[in-house]
């Protein structure tokens, strides 16, 4: 029997005024007498994350600050407030200069005023933490682009500022629009005690790979702030999947030397097979050393320049620019604009790994050849589209990728085969390829226009919005590579297509690997013209980096490969109708080019690094209509727009259920609860930090974690190698015992009263309780089963294996026993006193007593963890498939999973209320039950409180 979970997940009565308010309509938040204009678009999001907060005076005061702007100024201003700050995220369709024309003799001064006037209370920070720059951009429509940071003593703060564009001339500039996420709040200290040189062998020493520049120092957003020294680290290696990267910013505690944060710099064309850190499941280790890359320095090369020649994939016969040199005619373009003959920087040159993906050097050898002649098809190839994409974006005002003249590097044949994958590294600076792909029906090629011209954005991106590679900022940084990789590559091949890497693709008969079939039954890697909108936006959550091995499931930070559909539909969309109204291809239309480079001010003047789509939306109508574009391309980008969702107010997640306990930005895994007690993991790219009520553990190598009453007991990556460790209120630590593999793919159990671990190289089942003594039990019979689960609640440690069995223990007693078996192996288990329940590979999933008695519950569970109490089984089900377009695309892969309540005293399933996305992981103390949610976009941790007596 079923009931609806409503009035237990009930929409708390802030989050539904929110709700109405943000509704397409023009009522505003005066009263039902005289609204007025709608001028004020609350976020519900925001609602919902902070229940404690005074929601409905965080808007009255921001609608008295907007309210005032626009009596003073005269215009039409409009706020949206932020999803995670609560204060504006966006400032548009007024105009303001300062009452006193003394205060604004140049642009620099006006923003200046402003921020002076209006920074705390519509943004929430004092004016002097928003540092207005000397410097300034241009954009399409003439007007002046200000990227202010947030600062703190000079020191910048991560993801925080505010992009303000300014109209008319220098001299009478007025603010029309002010973008960006400041963080209020932040108060630290900013003078480091770790040097830098010490946060770079710390950094080395835990990524065993190659420090590029020098260290940053920053302030990181979290609580009142903390001082971070930024490391840019390069590692690659292998594992039982092949070779795979670990490159990314590096974030070690300025005080205290421990790493906080990892960020990818990488930005691949596919989502990687598996995580870039850890293991295959073969491994005897839970992690293995990734092997070292060197980072050559480049010299000014000497010689003459030489045309040479071969054949490209996919173009055929094609010339480009070399270097004859003493060594040989070597891949190196020095006729570029921005190429400097002192330092040889600003050239195009290409490199060969050899094949090589470890104990080498990046970007590797010189590409030279004895002749003119190119006979290696990827490094012609390389060395031609590199130009092409230079050209382009030179001829679009842009000074190479960064916008300053770098060089443009490229590395072919990176790896022996086993790097099916291309990138962009931010970080290192440059390109590189793997080999051709090969599949059931062909090699699939790598090095071609449209992937180049994709990864190359993705430079263009990291040096100017610099989007976060996660949820829907994550999209959109995959999303507008897509766009300009196929921009560029319709405009070099004089036709008109629909798909990015049909280049690459040419050579294969039938779909495999980066080789989808679109409508029209053609090979491409991605379809722009797919019909998605905001509402087919796939809420999926990222599994934590430990199922992900165990299960053999994998992720890609939130759906950015998957979701970037979305902005393409829409791009696509506008650009295809524009060309139509022109009546030409689009690649010779002359509203295209417009819209192209509106698209290209929107991406590097309007953006920041945690913009969502609906401002990027609003971004690319507000360029178009501040650069005096044709009345056709401002009315189809609304429309699209509209059509497409992406507008205040128009996309609705629906239902939502409980509270939001964290929404950051950053993905947010395995929550866990005891009492008062909450922890989860930040992983990036692989494990990850755990984010702990009272700060009891921070290694970013984290692999698992349980609470053991007030202690946290975590799996992780320490200077003397992984183990099991226990971390005590008061900043005691200690060594359980040496982590290994069998207990990396049982995973931890907790509870309020103590942790369980499985080793099965010693048959052993431990257990910790609250007070840090450690019981230990050898378990026998079980021949070649092998450990899945753990779980402990109540006094009662349980495990479970691949052959289905279940068995329970309890610690200090000798009751122990087989409770019962599944048909499948045992990947989700939870237990609490005389009850277990537990979910399958064959997603069934059944309640258990320590007497014997078993209850099936479910044909539909799905393995993304389980919970239990006194009271209650918590465990998902997948109801369906994902909705939307972007689920079809992939074949209705992804589950949509909700949480079910079964009462152990009534034998009654409950349903939650219907919610939007993937629910699952959850964990439960006394009445407050946790769990990890994909309904805002993104990996957020959702609380409620469970009524007694159900």
């Amino acid at each position: 029997m079923r009931r609806r979970w409503g009035r237990l997940l009930a929409m708390p009565a802030v989050a539904a005024l929110v709700l109405a308010m943000t509704a397409c309509d023009d009522r505003g938040i005066g009263s039902d007498a005289d609204p007025g204009p709608r001028t004020l678009i609350a976020s519900a999001a925001y609602a919902n994350s902070a229940p404690d907060a005074d929601v409905s005076g965080r808007l009255a005061d921001l609608q008295r600050g907007i309210d005032k702007l626009r009596a003073s100024t005269g215009s039409g201003w409009v706020g949206r407030q932020d999803d995670l700050t609560g204060y504006l995220g966006e400032l548009s369709g007024g105009r303001y200069s300062p009452a006193d024309p003394a205060d604004a003799t140049d642009a620099r001064e006006t923003a200046a005023a402003f921020l002076a006037e209006y920074a705390e209370d519509l943004f929430g920070v004092p004016a002097d933490a928003v540092v207005v720059p000397s410097e300034r951009e241009i954009d399409a429509s003439g007007s002046i682009v200000l990227r202010a940071p947030q600062e703190i003593a000079g020191v910048p703060v991560l993801d925080g500022g505010l992009v303000m564009t300014l109209g008319g001339d220098e001299e009478q500039a007025r603010l029309n629009i002010v973008r960006g996420r400041v963080y209020p709040g932040l108060d630290v200290l900013t003078d480091p005690r770790v040097p830098p040189r010490l946060a770079e062998r710390e950094a080395v020493r835990l990524s065993n790979g190659q420090v590029k520049g020098t260290p940053r120092l920053v302030v990181l957003p979290r609580e009142t702030g903390m001082l971070a020294w930024e490391v840019n680290v390069f590692a690659a290696g292998k594992s039982g999947a092949g070779v795979q990267l670990s490159d990314g910013l590096y974030y070690l505690d300025a005080v205290t030397a421990d790493l906080i944060e990892v960020r990818p710099t990488t930005a691949e064309l596919a989502a990687p097979a598996v995580y870039s850190k850890l293991l295959s499941k073969a491994s005897p280790r839970v992690s293995r050393k990734l092997s070292q890359m060197v980072l050559a320095s480049l010299a000014a090369p000497k010689g003459q320049p030489v045309e040479v020649s071969g054949n490209a994939p996919y173009i055929g016969k094609v010339t480009a620019e070399g270097l004859r040199t003493p060594q040989g005619v070597a891949l190196i373009d020095t006729t570029t604009p921005s190429y400097q003959a002192s330092s040889g920087r600003g050239g195009i040159y290409t490199f060969t790994a050899d094949g090589s993906s470890s104990n080498s050097d990046l970007p590797g050898r010189q590409y030279v050849e004895d002749s003119t002649n190119i006979r290696d098809p990827d490094a012609i190839s390389a060395q031609k589209i590199s130009r092409v994409v230079y050209d382009y974006y030179a001829g679009i005002g842009r000074n190479s990728w960064d916008g300053k003249g770098a060089s443009m590097l490229s590395t072919v044949n990176f790896s022996d085969g086993q790097f099916c994958n291309a990138f962009f590294s931010s970080g290192l600076e440059q390109m590189v390829y793997g080999n051709p792909c090969k599949g059931p029906h062909g090699e699939m090629q790598l090095v071609t226009l449209d992937v180049t011209g994709h990864e190359v954005t993705h430079g263009v991106t990291s040096s100017t919005a610099g989007l976060n590679y996660t949820g829907q900022s994550g999209a959109l940084n995959e999303s507008f590579s897509d766009y300009f990789g196929n921009v560029i590559g319709d405009r070099f091949y004089q036709h008109d297509s629909d798909t990015l890497g049909e280049d690459g693709c040419d050579d294969v008969t039938g779909a495999q690997s980066l080789c989808s079939a679109n409508p029209s039954g053609d090979l491409a890697t991605r379809y722009l013209l797919n019909g998605n909108t905001m509402n087919d936006y796939l809420n999926v959550i990222d599994p934590p980096f430990r199922w992900t091995i165990a299960v053999g499931r994998i992720t890609d930070n939130g759906g950015v490969h998957l979701n970037s559909a979305i902005w393409n539909n829409a791009l696509w969309t506008i650009r295809n109708r524009l060309a139509q109204i022109d009546n030409k291809p689009a690649y010779l239309s002359q509203r295209a080019a417009d819209f192209d480079l509106i698209v290209y001010y929107t991406l590097t003047h309007q953006l920041g690094p945690n913009s969502s789509m609906l401002d990027a939306a609003n971004a690319v109508k507000d360029t178009a209509v501040k650069a005096g574009a044709d009345a056709a391309i401002i009315r189809v980008a609304k429309e699209v727009f509209d059509q497409s969702d992406l507008c205040g107010g128009c996309y609705d997640p629906g239902p939502v259920a409980g509270s939001i306990l964290s929404n950051k930005p950053q993905s947010e895994v395995s929550p866990v609860v005891s009492g008062k007690n909450t922890a989860w993991i930040n992983p990036v790219g692989g494990p990850g930090t755990p984010s702990v009520s009272g700060g009891l553990s921070s290694n970013p190598m984290t692999y698992d974690i349980a609470w053991a009453g007030d202690s946290l007991v975590t799996m992780e990556l320490t200077n003397s190698g992984e183990a099991v460790m226990l971390h005590q209120r008061g900043g005691r630590t200690t060594k359980l015992e040496n982590l290994q593999y069998s207990t990396f793919v049982a995973g931890l159990g907790g509870s309020e009263d103590g942790a369980a671990w499985w080793t099965a190289e010693t048959n052993t089942l431990s257990y910790v309780d609250d007070r840090g003594k450690v019981t230990r039990t050898r378990v026998n019979g079980l021949g070649g089963d092998d450990v899945t689960a753990v779980a402990a609640g109540g006094g009662t440690v349980a495990f479970g294996t691949s052959q289905g069995r279940v068995v329970y223990w309890k610690p200090g007693t000798n009751q122990f026993g087989l409770v019962g078996s599944m048909s499948g192996s045992v990947l989700s288990l939870a237990a609490y006193g005389p009850n277990l329940v537990a979910v399958d590979s064959k997603q069934s999933a059944d309640v258990f007593t320590t007497n014997g008695r078993t209850t099936h519950v479910s044909d539909f569970a799905f393995p993304f963890g389980a919970a239990a109490n006194a009271e209650y089984a918590v465990f998902p089900v997948a109801v369906d498939s994902l909705p939307g377009g972007v689920s079809k695309a992939i074949g209705g892969q992804m589950p949509d999973t909700d949480l079910y309540l079964y009462s152990f005293k009534t034998g009654k399933i409950y349903s939650p209320l219907e919610e939007r996305g993937q629910q699952g992981f959850p964990s439960i103390s006394g009445s407050r039950l946790v769990w990890q949610d994909g309904v805002f976009g993104g990996d957020d941790i959702m609380e409620v409180k469970l009524p007694s007596g159900l």
